[in-house]
């Protein structure tokens, strides 16, 4: 028999099995086509739904927990020779209060004349003292329309957020009552995000001063836009290499600031002072700064609930780590130097012992209480101690560079 003669009897024998096969993979192959074919047509939804939001915004800097000088985009603009916009962007709560209406996590959009020339082919709306624009989707929810009156409120600014163990900010936020001049749909920049997400933002909008100063960030911002309205890419390199011309050490939250005085041991001239708002600079910023300039000291502040001897107590107190010359090198892990104020308050002598107690963060995130014995070593004048707590209270850490 030949073969082909038997290829042929095979599969007439079985065709209902082969027919099945075909049927199976033939299914598969669509299943997979349609499947391509629904993700490739969602990712370009994606897309132009991220890209209408955006408007012509080509770069953008966001930095939600520091805020940096509003010039800081005019400065790069000049450079670039392309649109910048400096925003203030928050959650808040909105409320209209005649329809009695609330909506939680909104985005607030502290915005200038700026972030429609970013947006390139969208309608200006001028936003005055006491006004804002809400998008259709905000506007919807709260059942308000231009005339209506909405208050929003937003957490004025802390270097902690309000869940932090060490923050003492309030959790109901400034309250700011605006008049909506406008609503505004998705085709006059309404839905305007830098958020990837397919469910439209609730955007209300306000003149970027006007949430700055309920917000305690007077002339600041925590956003800026790069774009170019004659769809000019802006080049990320130029624009990174602008920020770091530009850039300044308040625009990340330090302070340098020049020393005259002895506090630190000597007359304190020539000596320049790294500080920072926040309770502790970062280790890379302290790297940075040490290896530019070796001779640099780090010094830790810290604030403690109480200092006990015996019966007697001082409550909350800094204790601080200057190091050498005000603090010896000789000393013990286990002793301290007190000023004469806190001496004569405990009635301390030199080698008494006294009880300090703080709050270290725990791995669950609480706070815990702690305490530590030392032994009191000496006295330090009360108006070399008393500029030290001076530095203590305006920052936690600071780095002192001769």
């Amino acid at each position: 028999m030949r073969a082909s003669t038997l290829v042929w009897r095979s599969l007439v024998h079985y065709r209902w099995t082969n027919a099945a096969v075909f049927v199976g993979a033939a299914v598969a192959c669509a299943v997979l086509v349609g499947a391509l074919s629904v993700g490739d047509s969602v990712r370009h939804s994606l897309r132009q739904i991220t890209l209408s939001r955006l408007g012509e915004v080509d770069l953008a800097l966001v930095a939600p927990d520091r805020f940096f000088r509003a010039e800081l985009a005019g400065e790069i603009s000049a450079d670039l020779s392309a649109d910048a916009a400096a925003l203030i962007l928050a959650d808040g709560v909105v409320s209209a209060p005649n329809a009695q209406t609330r909506v939680n996590r909104v985005q607030v959009a502290g915005i200038d004349e700026g972030f429609w020339n970013v947006g390139g082919r969208f309608p200006v709306v001028n936003l005055a003292d006491g006004h804002a624009a809400v998008n259709s989707q905000l506007a919807e929810r709260l059942k308000v329309a231009a005339g209506d009156t909405i208050v929003v409120r937003v957490q004025p600014f802390s270097a902690l957020p309000v869940e932090a163990p060490f923050s003492v900010g309030s959790s109901s936020g400034a309250a700011i009552r605006l008049q909506v001049v406008a609503v505004l749909s998705s085709d006059r920049f309404g839905d305007f995000s830098l958020r990837a997400n397919q469910v439209a933002p609730m955007t209300v909008f306000v003149p970027r001063e006007v949430l700055a100063g309920h917000m305690g960030v007077g002339g600041l911002a925590n956003t800026l836009l790069l774009g170019d309205a004659l769809r000019t890419p802006v080049d990320k390199d130029a624009a990174a290499d602008s920020l770091k011309r530009h850039l300044q050490a308040r625009d990340v939250g330090f302070t340098v600031r020049a020393l005259q005085d002895d506090r630190l041991g000597g007359d304190g001239s020539g000596r320049l002072e790294l500080s920072s708002r926040r309770i502790f600079i970062e280790e890379v910023v302290v790297d940075a700064a040490t290896a530019a300039v070796p001779a640099g000291r780090e010094i830790l502040a810290y604030f403690v609930n109480e200092i006990r001897s015996g019966e007697l107590r001082t409550p909350y107190s800094v204790v601080a780590a200057p190091g050498e010359p005000v603090v010896p090198g000789r000393m013990r892990d286990d002793e301290i130097i007190v000023n004469e104020w806190l001496a004569a308050d405990l009635d301390l002598r030199v080698e008494e012992m006294v009880d300090m107690s703080y709050y270290v963060l725990s791995e669950t995130g609480r706070l815990v209480e702690r305490s530590s014995p030392r032994s009191s070593e000496s006295k330090l004048p009360l108006s070399r101690q008393t500029a030290m707590l001076s530095i203590s209270s305006a920052s936690w850490v600071s780095l002192y560079i001769p």
